[in-house]
């Protein structure tokens, strides 16, 4: 996941289907929802903050949404 083209943390991507929920609330146009397995830049804000996950710090381990227009995808 990036932000400016810097890459501010790694992860699976789970979903873009926009009815999926993720912390609650719907995924949307646009957006991808990402496991959080390595967070490289700590105190970057959430897209969509709630009130458990403000940093992606809080969301190592966790389900996030992402603009997908931020995310690099990787075929390992």
């Amino acid at each position: 996941m990036s932000t400016d083209e810097v890459i501010v943390a790694e992860g699976r991507w789970q979903t873009q289907e926009q009815n999926a929920l993720v912390n609650g609330l719907p995924l949307g146009p646009s957006a991808v929802n990402v496991f959080v397995d390595k967070v490289l830049m700590r105190e970057t804000f959430v897209w969509r903050p709630t009130m458990e996950m403000m940093y992606l710090e809080d969301c190592l381990m966790a389900f996030v949404s992402w603009p997908v227009h931020k995310v690099v995808f990787e075929n390992l």
